[in-house]
């Protein structure tokens, strides 16, 4: 083998169509399934950039909405579109477990099905792969449900009462967004506030109505274990 692809999202797509094109001899390898990484996005998750910015090498974005935000489903259609069209072989449930010096100058690849020695190597997996879990997390009252972004789906997912979404980007956002739209009526009166990383609340929200939080986060996790044992 000449060149081995590790991870097939847009990126390890990318490079596939690219090499195809070129004549050269490579896979793909991905350990769960074309774009995996979006499949696992939750049920409402939609982009944040534009729909024109749907645009690999080769296949430019050519819906009805370039100025819209497209849903998850319709991104992973469009990737395995983007698959079975422009990228060469992909090979899906194959891990590649670590990556080392081979023989005469090769790579060692040790993989679940096995050793792979080839010539070059491409990392494509992504980055953000493991939940960040702050350590204001282990303060609160061990009957206090906590879930990582990845193992959230839709509201079916949270058991009863308020719910902190920690993480003000586009994560925390959409999925405050998700619980104000259920509401209907513009307000998260479920949502106790939105913090980010360094643990600054945007908002405590009790009743329906948003106060100004102490910023500090010992202050921020005693407001927040009173509101949510109450």
């Amino acid at each position: 083998m000449t060149v081995v692809v590790v991870g097939a999202g847009s990126a390890g797509l990318s490079v596939s169509r690219e090499l195809r094109r070129l004549g050269v001899e490579h896979v793909v390898f991905e350990r769960h399934r074309l774009g995996q990484a979006w499949r696992d996005r939750w049920d409402s998750f939609t982009l944040v950039t534009p729909n024109w910015t749907l645009d690999l090498p080769g296949s430019p974005y050519a819906g009805r909405d370039p100025e819209g935000h497209v849903p998850r489903d319709e991104i992973v259609s469009y990737l395995e579109d983007y698959g079975a069209n422009h990228a060469g072989t992909i090979r899906e449930g194959i891990s590649v477990h670590s990556l080392d010096p081979g023989r005469s100058k090769r790579f060692r690849l040790d993989t679940s099905e096995g050793p792979i020695e080839t010539d070059t190597v491409v990392i494509c997996s992504g980055a953000y792969q493991r939940p960040h879990r702050p350590a204001i997390a282990v303060g609160f009252p061990s009957d206090v449900a906590v879930l990582d972004s990845t193992q959230y789906r839709n509201p079916s997912a949270l058991p009863d009462g308020k719910v902190l979404i920690v993480g003000s980007g586009q994560t925390g956002v959409q999925l405050a967004e998700e619980d104000q739209l259920l509401n209907g009526n513009g307000t998260a009166p479920n949502i106790l506030g939105v913090m980010n990383r360094v643990g600054l609340a945007t908002a405590v929200v009790r009743n329906g109505a948003a106060t100004p939080p102490e910023n500090n986060v010992d202050a921020i996790l005693r407001q927040i274990t009173a509101i949510a044992t109450s």
